[in-house]
């Protein structure tokens, strides 16, 4: 689920919602120019001219001897002495007063470019000309809001693009370029958008691919979008465009607030008089490169590893794999396929999820509540039982300590023994050290809990014994990385709730920093909060939820592999050998390669590289070769989990289990999934923050609080008006009725 602020949180729970609104961003750009340019002229030492052709974060400008350039606002910074201090992005600026720039496109001599984007900033030119040799434009641009200039015309059999500022809005002045575009950047929102459909879908278990496809329909009645027309946009939209949007929704206090819905690629489009239709889909559906680098490895490889050389030779440049896999190991080949495939496999094999983020990063997530693996503290007395705290089992109990207003008459605590002939009281956690008179530590006691992986989680209990700290802080982190710390609030309670939003955590450490006098820091236990804080409930649904029984398991069982090597020589391939390098994809996974051509003539073949699945060799001479090696030998074995006494059985094969170990824990989580045997599609008034794979709470007339899975999340909006529909399974984890719910009758749904 997207990160929000508690004020949008607040608006999506209201009766009655503010406006919601809909951003699309779709570049009519030639990928040509735009991936290939270059520009080239004069500029200053601060200036980073060829990084305006992508995004970057503007700051402040750099106060420098140009008329009506430096202000006394504080805006603005001087010019470091050295250029190894130069911190502030300026974009391109030019070397000399009124200077001219050109751009070229590399080998492209004959581009045809429809119109110009151009953010000159603040100090923008108010005359100028623009020319790719023929013809030349003059253009006059007077904006008092500086920003973006854009031209609607066309440079056709474009080899060059000229910018020769002629006045400057300031006098003699630089020019100056944050970003261009060679083309024109569209937006859309609810005054052009007719309609939206924004669909994602994401296998918990990994068993399909996920997708995400988003389809807008903009109003045409201008024919910009004409197909018929060359100089129609239509004519210079290409497929793979890079499309973005946002969904907005209006705050009590007027602000918009806005959640990223994706970054996507154009796949078609079409138009009549009225209407353009355009259907944009995910990076993935686009992934079709086959990986045949399979090894055998006879040390292991992690599955993080194993993920990265994947994504490197499908030559991604953006995604994200959980240090999880790190831990998890095979040592057997991944077989010949598309690299998305893999991708999936890897997933299923590390009980993780495969999924594109909004920004169009490729990410293998874990996707399950992990397990604590270390409860530690930097001070504790040899009484304290850490684990005690997150062991609901286990009544705490309290010692009698050398602490000012610690000791009570009231029968309830307990004298430190001598000896430890009858064994402690089971304790929770007590510090070591005692605070002094300020009630402040020489070290600041901490608790430090860490897990497997990452996980989210929402609000933390702290219930502390029979005193209670003045401030305490939280830090969060993921994979070494500090995420985020929360500070307590003034009056902290006995049982204190900490309402944060915990994402993506694998490790927190509470540090308590103040004390009353003379006290040490007592806690019982700690639970940490829910999977979820948002909830579908009755006035949210456009009509009640309809429940479906999903098939019925019975097992589930998990096949492993283990492969070791052969001894049988023989022929696993034969190719048509040409001059140079040769490879050859083989069916079935060998090792110990050896060639020879079939007719035995003469002529060198030399081995350059090989792998389980691959021979790649050159060769002297064109001519039939034989390819000999050993198959590896491969033993299937399985493990089984009865998860019902009747129903049917689920097997599940992936060739990364190698052992018994990572078997069973694999039938265990797909049993958790298919243990939950109920669907549920929900049509409700929409949150454009879900998304596929995330744990809501919904409410029906049986049960008031029932988490949910979401496995596909479908949003369309029309003239700002927004619905959804959620599919999704019911997870193990069910809350039972807090009140009688099944009084609610179909009249309070709507």
């Amino acid at each position: 689920m997207q990160r929000v602020s508690a004020a949008y949180k607040k608006e999506q729970y209201e009766y009655l919602r503010n406006e919601s609104y809909v951003y699309v961003y779709l570049g009519v750009i030639s990928r040509e120019a735009q991936t290939n340019a270059k520009v080239n002229g004069q500029f200053t030492n601060y200036s980073d001219s060829q990084s305006i052709f992508s995004t970057q974060n503007f700051e402040a400008y750099y106060a420098t001897p140009e008329e009506n350039m430096a202000r006394v606002s504080g805006e603005q910074y001087f010019l470091p002495r050295t250029s190894d201090l130069f911190g502030l992005w300026q974009g391109m600026v030019t070397q000399e007063i009124t200077e001219s720039v050109t751009f070229t496109f590399g080998s492209y001599t004959n581009l045809e470019i429809k119109g110009l984007t151009i953010d000159f900033g603040d100090y923008y030119p108010t005359k100028f000309t623009v020319t790719n040799g023929s013809p030349t434009y003059t253009y006059t641009y007077d904006n008092n809001s500086p920003g973006q200039w854009v031209c609607e015309d066309v440079f056709k059999d474009t080899a060059y693009i000229n910018i020769t500022p002629i006045t400057m809005v300031g006098g003699r002045q630089r020019l100056r370029i944050f970003n261009i575009l060679f083309g024109v950047g569209l937006m859309f929102d609810n005054n052009s958008l007719i309609s939206t459909s924004w669909k994602q879908e994401c296998a918990h278990i990994s068993d399909k691919l996920p997708s995400k496809q988003f389809t807008f329909t903009i109003n045409n009645l201008n024919r910009k979008f004409a197909a018929d027309d060359p100089h129609s946009f239509a004519y210079f939209l290409q497929e793979k465009q890079d499309v973005e949007f946002h969904y907005g929704r209006r705050l009590s206090d007027d602000e918009v607030y806005l959640i990223p819905g994706g970054n996507l690629k154009l796949k078609t489009w079409s138009s009549d008089d009225k209407q353009a239709k355009f259907t944009c889909v995910g990076f993935m559906d686009y992934m079709t490169s086959t990986y045949n680098k399979g090894q055998y490895y006879p040390n292991g490889i992690s599955l993080w590893q194993l993920a990265k050389d994947v994504c490197d030779d499908a030559g991604l440049e953006d995604y994200i794999i959980d240090n999880y896999l790190k831990e998890l190991y095979t040592h057997n080949p991944l077989p010949v396929e598309k690299h998305k495939n893999l991708l999936q496999l890897i997933a299923n094999a590390s009980q993780s999820v495969l999924y594109e983020t909004r920004d169009g990063h490729l990410q293998i997530k874990s996707s399950f509540e992990p397990n604590i693996v270390n409860i530690t503290s930097n001070s504790q007395t040899y009484y304290s039982k850490l684990a005690n705290l997150v062991n609901e089992d286990i009544p705490n109990q309290d010692y009698s300590t050398n602490e000012k207003d610690y000791i009570y008459a009231d029968g309830k605590q307990f004298f430190v023994p001598r000896t430890n002939y009858n064994g402690y009281i089971e304790c929770g956690y007590v510090s070591n050290v005692i605070s002094g008179a300020d009630g402040t530590f020489t070290t600041n006691p901490t608790l430090t809990i860490e897990w497997e992986a990452s996980w989210t989680f929402f609000n933390l209990k702290i219930l502390f014994g029979d005193v209670k700290p003045v401030s305490f802080k939280i830090k969060s982190y993921s994979f070494g990385t500090l995420i985020d710390t929360v500070e307590s609030d003034e009056n902290i309670e006995f049982e204190e709730l900490v309402t944060h939003d915990f994402y993506d955590v694998d490790k927190i450490v509470i540090e308590f920093t103040k004390t009353n006098p003379y006290q040490r820091i007592h806690v019982k236990r700690l639970r940490f909060g829910n999977l979820t804080d948002y909830t579908i409930d009755y006035k949210d649904m456009s009509q009640s939820p309809t429940a479906v029984t999903a098939e019925f398991v019975k097992n589930v069982i998990v096949n492993y592999y283990e492969y070791s090597y052969g001894t049988e020589i023989k022929q696993v391939g034969t190719t048509e050998a040409v001059i140079g390098e040769n490879t050859v994809i083989l069916n079935q996974p060998c090792h110990d390669y050896s060639l020879a051509y079939k007719d035995g003539g003469s002529g060198t073949l030399s081995i350059l590289g090989s792998g389980a699945y691959y021979v790649t060799f050159s060769s002297t001479r064109e001519a039939e070769v034989n390819i000999n090696g050993i198959q590896f030998l491969i033993t299937s074995k399985s493990t089984t989990n009865q998860i019902h006494q009747i129903g049917v059985d689920k097997t599940a094969s992936n060739v990364l289990i190698d052992n018994i170990d990572r078997a069973v824990a694999e039938s265990i989580w797909l049993g958790k999934h298919f243990d939950n045997d109920i669907d549920y599609t929900i049509k409700y008034r929409g949150e454009p923050a879900i998304d596929a794979d995330d744990q809501i709470y919904t409410e029906n007339k049986y049960v008031e609080r029932n988490l949910v899975r979401v496995v596909s999340n479908q949003i369309d909006t029309s003239t700002g008006m927004m619905s959804c529909t959620i599919k999704g399974r019911r997870t193990h984890y069910v809350e039972p009725a807090l009140v009688d719910v099944a009084i609610v009758d179909e009249s309070e749904v709507y």
